[in-house]
Formats: structure tokens, C-alpha cells, sequence
């Protein structure tokens, strides 16, 4: 299978010796510019190649869905960009810094990407909320994410027999602990949207929680799938899904989705939800009927998914 590749990758790596300084012997990062964020991405994709669970061509390599979300969040201006430059009180640019250069120190401590120095946001406001180095990251969530990338590394080296589930399922326990971290910490810069962006972005987060849960695999096919159809473009105040008028059918179904899980995940019957999305999940039959439901989802988004969720883990309580 051949990768469609934007050209904005292209560019990327074409800049990337302009872009990048070095300080002493190592490469300093700016992650505030799209292309040297996008650089880490790259980086990471490549080092954690495993033919024999990513296909030969890294397609199926669940590393994929980071960036290609970061791709779809630059060209829907969710990102709020400047030419390259992020704007760094975006919500979305700061919740993919810990889905980026988070990822990317436990990376390196692993030993699988080039050493780099991560440059701090210039706004004082933001590099209080994130961190630049390994040591002062949020211990759990480094661990997770080291833990993913070693277990990458042994297997590798013919030391791992771990399995393309399992693995995705070690990468799921470290991406939801990076949301966890991000949500607490950029409260203030998600009410900076507009409403219904607002609720859009936090309905996105905790429908991440959902789709880490049925161990969805966020390779390049099913993301690249999945992003053709997510809003083109900030949401407004005078946006009334399914009414939008400048949006597809299944974008407007998109919205409509993820806002009734930001809905949901308000009240008391959120996690209780989960709790019992996470039981049935081990029931082979049930896992099987959930991976079809979310399958139809992303091919053909419709704006009832917690409805058909509900009425499946009522069939399997059974």
C-alpha cells in the first residue's frame, strides 16, 4: 500500500536544517513551529517500525493517528497558526504538545530518536503549564510512555513476543494519561473558544477515552479514514449541527456525536458509563460488536453513537 503523503510533510523536511538550530551537540526544537513539531512525529513513526506488526511500509503503526490528528488540527485552524507558528495559548496545540513532545522525551530516554533540547514557549503563561525535559514531566504519564516505547525496543531486539493488541493497548494506557494531565492543566485556554468549539473540543477528548477503551487502532488508514470527516474549521457560536451548512453530512453528524458525549461526560453517569464499557470489552463477543459499531462509525459517522453503545452494552449485560 502506498502512503499519501501531504506536502506539508514534503516542506517539512525540507526545512528542517533551516528551522533547526544546534546548541552544542544537539539539535534544539522549537514544537511551537509546525514543522519542527511535525519533525518529532516523523521521528518517532520511523524509529518505532516493526514490519512484522506494522506492515512493511510502517502503515499499520498506531504512532500514525498523533500526527495525522495534528495535521487535521493545522489545516482546520484549530491550531491557530501564524504561517508555522503555533499559537501557543491554542487548546488544541496545547493538548498535542503532551501528545507530541511528551511522547518524544520518552522517546529519547528509550534511546530511540536523536537527542534534542525542546525549546520553552516564549509565553510565560503556557511554559509554566508544560514541561521540557524528561525528569520534570509528570512522572506517571512518562512512565507510561516510556514503558510503550521500551517494550517498542525489546521487541525490536527478538526479546518482546507482545502482540499488535497488546501493544496498542500499552499506547492507550500512556495517550489517555497525557489527556488527563493536558485537561487539567488547560482548563482556562479551552473556555477561550467559542462555546460550541469549546464543547466540541472537550466532548473530543473524552471520546478518546471511548475509543482507547475498545482498543481502537489509530494506524494510518483507519485515522486517515476517520479525519476526512471531522469539522473543516473552527466552530462558531452560529453553528447548529446538523444545520451547518458549509460542512458534509457526516461532518455535521461528527459534531452532533461528540457533543453528546461532552454532554454525558458532565453529568454523574459518565464513568459508571465507561466502567461498564470497560467490562464488557472482555467479552470476546462483545469487543467484536463494539470493533464493528466503532468501524461503521468512522466510515459512516452518525450522530446516535452513544445510543448504539448503550444498546449493545445493554445486550451483553445480559
Amino acid at each position: 500500500m502506498k502512503l499519501f503523503i501531504p506536502i506539508v510533510i514534503v516542506l517539512s523536511i525540507i526545512c528542517f536544517h533551516i528551522q533547526i538550530g544546534t546548541t552544542q551537540s544537539q539539535q534544539s526544537v522549537d514544537p511551537w513551529i509546525f514543522q519542527q513539531r511535525d519533525l518529532l512525529y516523523q521521528n518517532i513513526i520511523d524509529a518505532t517500525h516493526i514490519p512484522s506488526l506494522f506492515n512493511a511500509d510502517n502503515s499499520n503503526n498506531c504512532l500514525w493517528g498523533l500526527r495525522l490528528q495534528f495535521h487535521w488540527q493545522y489545516n482546520s485552524g484549530r491550531l491557530e497558526a501564524t504561517g508555522s507558528n503555533i499559537n501557543q495559548q491554542s487548546w488544541w496545540a496545547d493538548m498535542n504538545y503532551f501528545l507530541s513532545v511528551i511522547p518524544y522525551l520518552a522517546a529519547m530516554r528509550a534511546n530511540l530518536v536523536p537527542q534534542v533540547i525542546i525549546t520553552p514557549p516564549s509565553d510565560p503563561m503556557i511554559a509554566s503549564k508544560v514541561c521540557t525535559t524528561f525528569e520534570t514531566c509528570n512522572s506517571t504519564m512518562m512512565a507510561r510512555w516510556y514503558n510503550f516505547f521500551e517494550t517498542i525496543v525489546a521487541h525490536q531486539n527478538g526479546s518482546s513476543s507482545t502482540t499488535d493488541s497488546e501493544l496498542l493497548e500499552i499506547m492507550w494506557m500512556a495517550h489517555t494519561e497525557s489527556i488527563h494531565v493536558a485537561l487539567e492543566k488547560f482548563d482556562r485556554e479551552l473556555k477561550l473558544f467559542s462555546e460550541k468549539e469549546s464543547k466540541f473540543g472537550f466532548g473530543w477528548a473524552n471520546f478518546v477515552e471511548v475509543i482507547s477503551i475498545v482498543n481502537f487502532n489509530t494506524n494510518f488508514t483507519q485515522v486517515t479514514t476517520l479525519s476526512a470527516d471531522l469539522p473543516n474549521r473552527m466552530l462558531k457560536f452560529t453553528d447548529f449541527p446538523p444545520f451547518i451548512t458549509n460542512m458534509t453530512k457526516d461532518m455535521n453528524n461528527i459534531v452532533l456525536a461528540i457533543h453528546s458525549i461532552a454532554d454525558l461526560a458532565k453529568t454523574p453517569l459518565w464513568n459508571p458509563f465507561l466502567d461498564t464499557l470497560r467490562a464488557i470489552c472482555k467479552k470476546p463477543a462483545c469487543q467484536t460488536l463494539i470493533d464493528n459499531k466503532i468501524q461503521e462509525f468512522v466510515s459512516h459517522p452518525i450522530p446516535t453513537i452513544l445510543d448504539i453503545l448503550f444498546n449493545i452494552m445493554s445486550s451483553c449485560s445480559k
